[in-house]
């Protein structure tokens, strides 16, 4: 059980870097400019982006809206980040 739980924190991780990589390199929007066009509020961008939270799917649509990216954009480069052997259960 332990392991499933580093796996999640691993991709949560990695999910943070690529959604604030993606907002810095194709918008250059600040978290509060995000807070004010997309109704994502800054502390909850801040918390994903630093991959301290699992947001749910709505969250994380309107924080790749954010980024300038659509989800599944955003999802590709998350799965390539992880690499294709890359699961959560065992």
């Amino acid at each position: 059980m332990q392991e499933n739980k580093e796996k999640c924190n691993y991709l949560i991780g990695i999910m943070g870097k690529v959604f604030k990589e993606a907002r810095v390199n194709n918008t250059e929007l600040s978290c509060n400019r995000a807070e004010e066009e997309f109704d994502i509020s800054r502390g909850n961008l801040n918390r994903i982006e630093n991959g301290k939270v699992d947001p749910s799917f709505t969250t994380m649509w309107k924080a790749a809206e954010a980024s300038g990216q659509k989800l599944s954009k955003i999802i590709s480069v998350i799965e390539e980040s992880v690499g294709p052997d890359f699961t959560i259960t065992e």
